[in-house]
């Protein structure tokens, strides 16, 4: 037998497996779209570590080469 559960869900117990279909369907959308927000933070986020590696390295090549040339003219 199944309970009604009209007076706690506002929905008819004839109709409740339809509803809770629905809202697992739109709760996989929101997962769904937040997955794909934090991929595309995450994505973000490693651009700029690898672009501030890259500037890094820029600047450790830059001192390199001048502490070579401050050696050749001293």
């Amino acid at each position: 037998m199944t309970p009604n559960l009209t007076a706690f869900t506002g929905v008819d117990s004839q109709n409740l497996p339809d509803v809770m279909v629905s809202v697992q369907f739109i709760l996989a959308i929101g997962v769904l779209k937040s997955l794909h927000y934090f991929n595309n933070i995450s994505n973000k986020l490693l651009f700029s570590l690898d672009k501030a590696v890259a500037i890094k390295a820029g600047v450790r090549e830059r001192k390199r080469k001048a502490a070579e040339l401050n050696q050749r003219l001293y």
